[in-house]
Parts: structure tokens; C-alpha cells; sequence
């Protein structure tokens, strides 16, 4: 998994903001479904300045309490990101 700087990922911001404009798009489609969780999204690992070490930050965040409906409306945004080169994945988040 590829780790960003933070200036690399100010490069990215017109790819995450047209996932998150997806992303939006798709949640009007579903309603909430699951286990209650915090913290899930579309996250990439950056270091942030003045850091050694890289930090997983989560760019474009599930707008659902619920894993099966936040899981369902990012994936066309995750496939969006994937296929225009960023290395990011699905982050679960934390059961509330």
C-alpha cells in the first residue's frame, strides 16, 4: 500500500472531491442498513508534516451509521479513485 505526503495529497483534491460528489449521489439510493459504526470511509495512509510515520486518514467518509449502506453507496466512488491510480481502500470504522 502506497503511503502519501501531504503535499501529494493536495494534488489528489479534485479526484476526492468528485468521489465525495458520487458518493453523495449514491447514498439519495439506499437507506440506513446495519451495525452501527464510526469512523468508516474511503481511506488512504499519509504522512502527515513533520511526521515519520504514516497516519490513516479517511477522505471520503460513509454519510450512514449503519457498515451495509455506507459499504454499498462508496463503492462506485472507491472504484472512481481506484481506477484513476489512487491506492486507497474501504475502512470498516469502529462499532459504535
Amino acid at each position: 500500500m502506497k503511503t502519501y505526503k501531504h503535499k501529494e495529497l493536495l494534488n489528489l483534491e479534485r479526484l476526492i472531491f468528485n468521489a465525495n460528489v458520487l458518493s453523495s449521489r449514491d447514498a439519495q439510493e439506499t437507506h440506513d442498513q446495519g451495525t452501527c459504526v464510526l469512523g468508516s470511509g474511503i481511506a488512504l495512509y499519509v504522512v502527515p508534516p513533520r511526521c515519520r510515520n504514516a497516519k490513516m486518514k479517511v477522505v471520503v467518509p460513509g454519510l450512514f451509521q449503519g457498515n451495509v449502506s455506507n459499504r454499498k453507496h462508496l463503492e462506485n466512488a472507491l472504484k472512481y479513485l481506484q481506477s484513476n491510480g489512487v491506492e486507497c481502500f474501504y475502512f470498516d470504522g469502529y462499532i459504535d
